[in-house]
């Protein structure tokens, strides 16, 4: 008989299971918060550590001097991108390595070594609210931020709309045209305000500002195969964020952003480590960009383990469940029905349960009370036997009695008197 086929079987596993489903989800949920906590802020340590270690290992001196565009055919630049993609490899979940360069005279960052090779030739967008990137390859034209594709029309701000079209492969800010792909291979990206600019492998950079706008754009061009960000180009982000990194960078720190915040790229978590130069001054930055997907997918896995985890804890208490249920209604069913038996004069019935509880101490007590009936029955069956053998059978017929039990003080008289 399964435990909850009785009614106090029923009651008593529908009790165990809610307090058990509910243990588990409070006690799963903590862990997991908990673990979450936990190696997120070892991941941030780790990143701060990782970054101060790299930024250890650069020669500051000569780190300032990649500067300019022609920094790239510098053996160290070479040997140092060729080292920062090493590193990049041994740890996927980093989605960019890059370095800086800090100029005190204008107060600005600037592009050093920038360990990504963009796939395809890319033309970068950049603003201090909102950047982007085009990548353009013969059959297909992506517009991405965020690590994932734009739509051909999307807006930045509250005040700016992004619109590209794909006939004409022209895009436009505000209905104001800014450039357009006239060729996909090679990449040909023509300025249309005028200018004749055209970016490409001859002209890398051009600064566009849209007519009656406060806010302008900086354009880049970075060929398939070539770093993402050329030397001596500007460290374009939000405002905010430049002055926490000067602080960090004037402080002398190494750094972690706290949580994952909002740049002008998207959504990412930072490490940086500061570069000394032989002085021990600090001269730039090397930066680990982390995204926020990247995180969210080890974020993922972590609920999924908690969701096995709490699946698992599921089956034990069902399977906790049962076994406390049998041992509660086990003994009680076999109390019944010995009850049922002693009820039917079956006094030699005994509840066969051994148990250092109360209901091992119920069981024995019912078993000698069944033994003490048992016996005083017998007595009693006894002293009837006796009694009836000195009883005639023509004085039970005489007093309309079938048995000797049935005979009452006075039935003599009684039925004396009936006669006369």
């Amino acid at each position: 008989m399964l435990p909850w086929q009785s009614r106090i079987g029923r009651r008593v596993f529908l009790a165990l299971m809610s307090i058990m489903v509910l243990l588990c989800v409070v006690i799963t949920g903590v862990m997991h918060t908990v673990v979450d906590r936990m190696h997120f802020k070892q991941f941030r340590n780790y990143n701060r550590a990782l970054a101060e270690t790299l930024a250890a290992s650069i020669d500051g001196t000569r780190h300032a001097r990649l500067n300019q565009l022609e920094s790239v055919r510098d053996p160290y630049y070479n040997s140092l991108s060729r080292y920062l993609r090493q590193v990049q490899s041994r740890h996927p979940y980093i989605d960019y390595i890059y370095t800086l360069n800090f100029n005190p005279a204008d107060d600005e960052f600037t592009y050093a070594v920038d360990a990504t090779l963009v796939e395809a030739d890319t033309i970068w967008v950049e603003s201090s609210d909102y950047s982007f990137y085009i990548q353009v390859q013969p059959d297909d034209i992506r517009l991405i931020h965020n690590e994932s594709e734009l739509a051909d029309a999307f807006t930045i701000g509250a005040d700016l709309r992004v619109e590209f079209d794909r006939i004409s492969n022209t895009i436009s800010v505000n209905s104001q045209s800014m450039a357009r792909i006239n060729s996909t291979a090679p990449t040909v990206f023509a300025l249309l305000d005028g200018s004749g600019v055209i970016l490409g492998k001859n002209r890398r950079e051009y600064v566009w500002e849209p007519e009656g706008d406060s806010v302008y754009f900086d354009l880049s061009f970075s060929a398939k195969g070539d770093p993402a960000s050329d030397p001596g180009s500007g460290y374009v982000e939000n405002e905010a964020d430049l002055r926490w990194l000067r602080k960090k960078f004037n402080n002398n720190n190494a750094a972690v952003d706290p949580e994952v915040s909002r740049g002008t790229y998207g959504d990412y978590i930072s490490a940086y480590g500061v570069i000394h130069n032989d002085r021990d001054e600090p001269v730039g930055l090397i930066c680990l960009d982390i995204s926020a997907g990247s995180i969210l997918a080890f974020r993922a896995t972590l609920v999924w383990l908690s969701a096995s985890i709490f699946l698992l804890a599921i089956l034990l208490a069902l399977l906790l469940s049962i076994l406390l249920t049998r041992y509660i209604t086990r003994p009680l069913r076999m109390f019944t029905l010995a009850i049922q038996d002693y009820r039917n004069g079956q006094l030699t019935t005994q509840v066969k349960w051994e148990s250092a509880d109360e209901f091992g101490d119920l069981a024995h007590s019912m078993n000698t009370m069944a033994s003490s009936l048992h016996d005083a029955h017998g007595r009693i069956v006894s002293i009837n036997e006796a009694f009836r053998r000195f009883v005639p059978g023509d004085f039970l017929r005489f007093l309309n009695r079938n048995d000797v039990t049935q005979i009452r003080l006075g039935d003599q008289i009684q039925k004396q008197m009936t006669v006369l």
